[in-house]
């Protein structure tokens, strides 16, 4: 090698935990992806351990190699790629003797997927976590082998240790369902769970197992923070004790989730106050981070040292007490990773070695991924990594960058920190959720100092409770920051979610841009040999700005393009709403047509709109809807729709005669009827944006390009009821149909064949959720569909779809495809022939 190459090599020759780390990593992702495209079911399968063959071939190379420095490093890196991709498919594949055997859908299902029954004993393994609509824990069996992740009932009062008795309903784990649908199925794996149980009688409490007595203890202390913090700002019924107090409650929640982490809440922190936080870009500071460790860390080692201890003794003292505090805090990722980096800078400082922050941070990787390769699907653990990564690589370089062009000192090392930080994480904020907060990279230079010194003063207040007006003050002004920041214009940025490969590109071309920063005025500059390389030209060239503004261009462009140019073709979507039904049709001449957009499961799922429909469409580069169509004004037809219209332009609304029959015809007053508040909902939101609404009727034709759209129902005299009255359509396209039925029974079916409607399509989106109370032989029939599509929710209480409609559409020869067990459905149609293609 030549010689000013291997100089040039120098930080990667002597950061050998760093390539250890990344190369585990790869391993770990390489595993995930094995495990899933070999179809593991159980442990039992050995093909989870083929990438081990390979691993131990290169480690005997690494060994015949050991003198040759890049060789032993080359094979070393491939071993441990191995090694970490077998133990990553296996912690992804359940035992073969566990509780989740009992949820396996049968391959060729011909009926409704039921949930099964179960009485069980177990004990609660993790302290209870609050969601938006319950609260969730792992049960650790001890009737049965294995773990269920629970999902019970505000209100439920169960502890961790405590061993209980109860009777639940047990269901697989769900897979994400839809294009730009969050995977919360690592969440639960990484609990040992591989299935969920819901419905959970109430549990019946036997004893506490005394192997979780200092788990228990840890959980009531930290309870016993945030009623501490409650107490000491609503002054324990003192009036006088604070003057100001406008949500004290909120202040104390704020203050305890900032230094000690979500975990001791005892209720979620305010949805305004979340909301704030998210748009502004500091959701960050609402969980015990890497923040508060190093603080806390920082604080540690200069109280030791002013208190005269040696060094010696910083790692007796030190460790325990940041384990301690990883504890209290709840053991998130986050904690752990900055914890681990804690002690190996006390190590590193008792053995007199150099602090280098990118081998502390390889080491926490390398550390936690030996524990648990699934960590590195948590998003909590991709988010402190890359944002730790930002701070160490990318700042340093964007500094530099700013104090060519500007004079600022502090102030400009802040911005880099902030900037480095922000703009590492942005990537895997696209990956996830299609969305990034602008506003963070300015919020969090006011922000973080903030809560930096909260993290000091809290804990003070702990012990010195007049500091405890300071904190108010402090919670009032971060929150008050991050109120004016998510007000700001364009404070969050909202677009498609990056694939991938895209994403990977983005960090490729970060990388890119840093590289140019630290060859243009680092040492590794002075340490090329440029002459020899013949790089001397590039390198006179070459612009640190116009690497990042290539980085920004390309970044904007791969955002741009991932909303697609118009395809050709027909598509047709119906998404995964569980027991409801919305289906998005996008025509040759790009036009986006919505049928319906509601669920029976929306508290399930939260808001089905902003949640599941919103985050769908973007995925799709969906960006205004030429028309909605409302087939009828049942909730599970239009809760979603509401959210869905705050954040989509809607150009036309096509309001089927049942809802507006219901609504405005009944004798009944509107605002007292709850059948009908999202539906009028909906139309207030609708009023409010002007959408025109159109009356539809039997024989209506609606022209998008060549595509026709043909209203076959409602027609007169109306059924009086709701579902019978609902908008039937058929698309046209050549010689291609597809035949839109809503939730019409066999009655709305007899008058369409009565008068003669062309119900003839290939492809037969199945009535009311595939019931028996709808597809009559005779419908069938006459429609002769080639594919029947239905849409309804995994384990839904009404047995849809029913045996007798699957073994109808057997009988006729229909390709049936199910959203409950195939998730979202595509139908990719040409003039001639349609093919469909599940997203599960």
């Amino acid at each position: 090698m030549i010689p000013a190459v291997s100089r040039a090599l120098d930080p990667l020759r002597f950061r050998p935990l760093l390539w250890m780390a990344l190369s585990a990593l790869a391993g770990v992702a390489a595993g995930g992806a094995w495990a899933q495209i070999s179809g593991l079911e159980t442990r039992a399968d050995w093909r989870w351990m083929w990438p081990l063959f390979p691993a131990f071939w290169v480690a005997l190379a690494a060994w015949k190699f050991r003198r040759d420095g890049t060789k032993r490093r080359i094979f070393v890196a491939l071993a441990l790629f191995g090694c970490f991709a077998a133990g990553a498919a296996r912690r992804i594949a359940p035992p073969s003797d566990d509780v989740s055997r009992l949820t396996r859908i049968p391959k060729n299902l011909d009926g409704p997927l039921r949930p099964v029954l179960i009485s069980v004993r177990g004990i609660v393994a993790e302290s209870p976590k609050n969601s938006d609509f319950s609260i969730q824990f792992p049960l650790q069996c001890t009737s049965h082998r294995g773990r269920i992740w629970v999902t019970a009932p505000f209100g439920t009062k169960v502890e961790i240790g405590d061993e209980i008795g109860l009777q639940l309903e047990l269901v697989a784990l769900p897979r994400p369902g839809n294009p730009g649908e969050r995977d919360t199925f690592w969440r639960a794996i990484g609990q040992s769970c591989w299935c969920i149980g819901r419905k959970p009688s109430i549990p019946q409490k036997m004893k506490v197992n005394s192997s979780y007595g200092a788990a228990r203890r840890i959980g009531k202390w930290r309870g016993a923070l945030l009623r501490f913090y409650e107490t000491q700002f609503i002054g324990a019924g003192d009036q006088s004790s604070l003057r100001v107090r406008p949500f004290p409650l909120a202040s104390a929640q704020l203050l305890t989730a900032m230094v000690f982490g979500e975990g001791g809440l005892s209720r979620p922190l305010p949805k305004a106050l979340r909301d704030d936080f998210r748009a502004a870009g500091l959701s960050h500071l609402l969980v015990a981070s890497g923040t508060q460790v190093a603080m806390l860390t920082a604080i540690l080692l200069w109280v030791l040292s002013r208190l005269g201890f040696r060094q010696s003794k910083w790692l007796l003292l030190a460790v325990p007490i940041l384990v301690f505090y990883a504890l209290l805090a709840g053991g998130a990722t986050s904690i752990w990773r900055a914890t681990l980096g804690g002690f190996f800078l006390v190590l590193a400082l008792l053995l007199g070695r150099d602090i280098d922050g990118l081998s502390l941070w390889s080491s926490a990787m390398l550390a936690l991924l030996f524990l648990d390769p699934l960590a590195a699907w948590s998003l909590s653990f991709q988010l402190t990594f890359a944002a730790t990564w930002g701070l160490l690589v990318v700042a340093p370089a964007l500094s530099t960058l700013l104090k060519r062009r500007f004079e600022g000192g502090k102030i400009l090392e802040l911005a880099a920190l902030s900037l480095g930080a922000q703009g590492a994480t942005i990537p895997i904020s696209l990956f996830h959720f299609g969305t990034f907060s602008a506003a963070g990279l300015g919020a969090n230079l006011i922000a973080v100092p903030i809560a930096g010194v909260m993290v000091g003063t809290g804990m003070l207040g702990l012990i010195f409770p007049p500091i405890n007006w300071l904190n108010y003050a402090l919670t009032r002004l971060i929150s008050s920051a991050a109120h004016g920041f998510a007000l700001l214009p364009g404070a969050s940025v909202v677009g498609s979610p990056l694939a991938l490969s895209w994403t990977l590109m983005c960090y490729a071309l970060l990388l890119i841009a840093v590289a140019s920063l630290s060859f243009d005025s680092g040492p590794i500059r002075n340490h090329w040999d440029l002459k020899k390389l013949s790089l001397k030209n590039w390198a006179a060239q070459t612009r640190p700005w116009l690497w990042l503004w290539i980085f920004l261009g390309v970044g904007a462009w791969l955002s741009w393009l991932s909303s697609g140019p118009n395809n050709p073709n027909l598509r047709v979507t119906m998404f995964d709403v569980g027991q409801g039904e919305a289906i998005l049709i996008r025509t040759p001449s790009g036009h986006n047509i919505l049928f319906d957009g509601g669920s029976l499961e929306a508290r399930e799922r939260s808001d089905i709109g902003a949640q599941v429909l919103v985050p769908a469409l973007q995925s799709l580069g969906v960006t205004q809807l030429d028309l909605l169509v409302l087939t009828h004004s049942d909730a599970d037809h239009c809760n979603g729709l509401s959210a869905l219209a705050r954040e989509i332009p809607i150009r036309a609304f096509l309001d089927g005669p049942g809802a507006s029959n219901r609504a405005w015809g009944s004798t009944t007053a509107p605002e007292i009827d709850p059948a009908l508040t999202d539906y009028f909902g909906l139309r207030k939101v609708l009023a409010a944006q002007k959408v025109p609404v159109i009356a539809p009727r039997a024989n209506q034709l609606f022209r998008f390009g060549d595509l026709k759209l043909r209203l076959l129902a409602p027609d007169l005299p109306l059924f009086g009821s709701v579902n019978n009255d609902a908008i039937v359509a058929r698309l046209e396209w050549g010689k291609t149909a597809i035949l839109l039925t809503g939730d019409i029974e066999k009655e709305a079916e007899a008058r369409l064949l009565s008068r003669g409607a062309n119900l003839k399509c290939t492809v037969l989106k199945v009535a009311h959720h595939g019931s028996k109370t709808s597809t009559t032989p005779a419908f069938l029939r006459a429609a002769k569909p080639s594919v029947a599509l239905i849409s309804c929710g995994r384990y839904n209480r009404f047995g849809h779809p029913n045996a007798q409609t699957l073994r109808a559409l057997q009988r006729e020869g229909a390709a049936t495809f199910r959203t409950d067990l195939n998730g979202a459905l595509e139908v990719d149609c040409d003039k001639n022939t349609c093919r469909v293609t599940p997203f599960r």
